[in-house]
C-alpha cells in the first residue's frame, strides 16, 4: 500500500514493506521507518476514510443558458 504525503519527518510517500515476521511503512524520500503506534495510527486513519465511500454530488451544469445581450 502506498500513502501520498504522508511522512511525519519530510512530507514525502509512504510504502508498506512485507517480509516473513514484520510489516513496516517506510518513507521513499528520507527512508524513515515508522513506530508501531504511527503505523496503526496511520491504516486507522485510512480505513475511517474507504476509497468506496460515496462522494457527494456535484452539480449540473446547464449548457446553453446564457446568452449575449444584443448590441
Amino acid at each position: 500500500m502506498i500513502w501520498l504525503k504522508a511522512c511525519p519527518r519530510c512530507g514525502g510517500d509512504l510504502f508498506e514493506e512485507r517480509d516473513w515476521y514484520t510489516r513496516n511503512i517506510k518513507c521513499f524520500q528520507c527512508g524513515r521507518t515508522l513506530t508501531e503506534a504511527q503505523a496503526r495510527q496511520l491504516r486507522m486513519k485510512t480505513a475511517i476514510h474507504p476509497a468506496h465511500e460515496e462522494a457527494a454530488p456535484e452539480k449540473q451544469i446547464q449548457r446553453g443558458t446564457k446568452r449575449r445581450k444584443a448590441a
